[in-house]
């Protein structure tokens, strides 16, 4: 765990508990483009000096890419020169975009696992990048949920992907939330995600939360990637990065991007381009089915396992609606 106290108010935590660091991975948790979250705190942190690699859980059909992509079991490295036929594949997307950046423009690629493979391909990438610190970067806040929530939203990948990093012998292990409210599509209570933060700021494993500054180069550079995102995958645009890029521009309330929205009020707003961040190991120790899904093998496995306990709860939380 790390040690909050020495935490102060003129460094960021989340800045603070990375000092120490030369060599991180930002993994985007959930899938698809959820890396894309990670891309304004890479930017930073690559102005600190640090070596910063990025990772994705993929929704990509990942077994259609060029072989020499595949650098171990479970693990590609996509390039913008990675063939496939897949038009859904945001990893080599952003590699294209990081490219014409002159950026690093690796994106390390997993495809959707259980727990064991997936740890497995982590730890590949924690001997082959020498890893001293890992990110897990969520786009939303489902991944702060720890399974007693009136509904979890779509935890299968986020926790996942928990699961898989906490046992990893790595000195810094970090959970990073943007998106907040985003969620509430999915039946998330965002009073909960509250009462969530407040739970691991009693036991040591808050690091707060982190703005990012809407004229910043990082604001900048993150809307610039989102944008060509968009062009790129016209028919499925993330509504989850679209959002929060509009936050990031001041943007306020039902702000239309892309036709996938048209059924649903948006509600753009400050909090979304925030980064609420909590030390990882205990955000899994809070998760009440963590060790229901520990022996998986594929995704679908810890589908199941995952709606078997929430068929035996008993006594879910009763959802609030924010009081002011």
């Amino acid at each position: 765990m790390l040690d909050s106290a020495a935490f102060s108010l003129t460094v960021p935590p989340l800045f603070a508990a990375l000092a120490p660091a030369r060599n991180v991975l930002l993994a985007g948790a959930g899938g698809g483009f959820d890396v894309y979250a990670a891309l304004p705190l890479a930017f930073a942190l690559r102005q600190t000096g640090k070596q910063v690699h990025l990772a994705s859980l993929s929704f990509s059909e990942l077994e259609l890419i060029d072989r020499d992509a595949w650098v171990a079991e479970h693990v590609a490295a996509v390039r913008p020169d990675t063939g496939s036929p897949d038009w859904y594949f945001p990893e080599r997307t952003l590699a294209w975009w990081l490219a014409a950046q002159d950026l690093p423009s690796t994106v390390y690629a997993f495809p959707p696992l259980g727990v064991q493979p997936l740890r497995a391909a982590y730890r590949e990438l924690v001997e082959r990048l020498d890893l001293d610190a890992i990110v897990l970067v969520d786009g939303g806040t489902d991944i702060l949920l720890r399974g007693d929530e009136s509904n979890l939203g779509t935890p299968v990948e986020d926790l996942t992907s928990v699961a898989a990093v906490t046992a990893l012998d790595v000195p810094v292990k970090l959970v990073t939330s943007l998106g907040f409210g985003i969620d509430a599509h999915d039946g998330v209570n965002h009073v909960e995600v509250l009462e969530n933060l407040a739970a691991l700021d009693r036991d040591g494993g808050y690091l707060g939360a982190l703005s990012i500054p809407g004229t910043g180069r990082e604001a900048v550079l993150y809307r610039d990637a989102v944008a060509d995102a968009q062009a790129a995958t016209p028919q499925r645009p993330s509504i989850v990065q679209g959002q929060i890029a509009a936050a990031t521009a001041g943007a306020f309330g039902d702000v239309r991007f892309t036709r996938r929205t048209g059924g649903g009020d948006l509600f753009v707003n400050p909090l979304m381009a925030i980064y609420f961040t909590v030390d990882l190991d205990t955000l899994a120790a809070r998760c009440l089915y963590l060790d229901r899904i520990e022996n998986t093998i594929g995704r679908r496995q810890v589908i199941t396992r995952i709606q078997a306990f929430r068929d035996e709860l008993v006594g879910a939380r009763i959802p609030r609606a924010y009081p002011h």
